[in-house]
């Protein structure tokens, strides 16, 4: 089952693209050279995982279900993932209370819509594809990270040199 979208415009962005053949999701976030591979183990409502490869990712760990909460990355850097869904109303919240962003999503028709952060910082999402809504809210949510990790990566990087 194909999922697919984007986090972010069409400039500054990243393409999503993977496949839900339960118990597996597997993809790619960015393109070829710039991005992450996706690898997600999703049992009895727990996703267990790895983003990137094992010096440049993280982990996911989250319990999946109508209140979902867990963590990406470790437990020193890492942030936590938590979101609701209520109908076809997803919100929530990725980081803690000050530093971290809200979750504004929508799910109709196997498609996912909406924002990640607020109008500053914050990206817009679309994902479609035949998976429960916890599962591409996860994945949208993923994406943000990867996204962010990159931009503040490549930022540190251009004002170093």
């Amino acid at each position: 089952m194909d999922i697919q979208g984007r986090i972010g415009g069409s400039s500054v962005g990243y393409d999503i693209q993977a496949t839900y053949t339960p118990p597996l999701v597997h993809g790619r976030i960015g393109g070829h050279h710039i991005g992450k591979n996706i690898l997600l183990n999703i049992e009895h409502q727990t996703v267990h995982g790895r983003i990137g490869g094992s010096s440049d990712g993280f982990d996911v760990n989250v319990s999946l279900g109508k209140h979902t909460e867990g963590r990406l990355g470790g437990n020193f850097i890492g942030q936590d993932v938590q979101f609701e869904v209520q109908g076809q109303s997803i919100t929530g919240r990725l980081g803690g209370a000050t530093l971290g962003f809200d979750l504004n999503l929508h799910m109709d028709h196997q498609q996912l819509t909406g924002r990640i952060g607020g109008h500053i910082e914050g990206k817009d999402l679309t994902l479609h594809g035949p998976a429960p809504a916890e599962i591409l809210t996860l994945l949208g949510v993923v994406a943000f990270k990867v996204l962010q990790d990159d931009t503040e990566h490549s930022s540190a990087s251009a004002s170093s040199g």
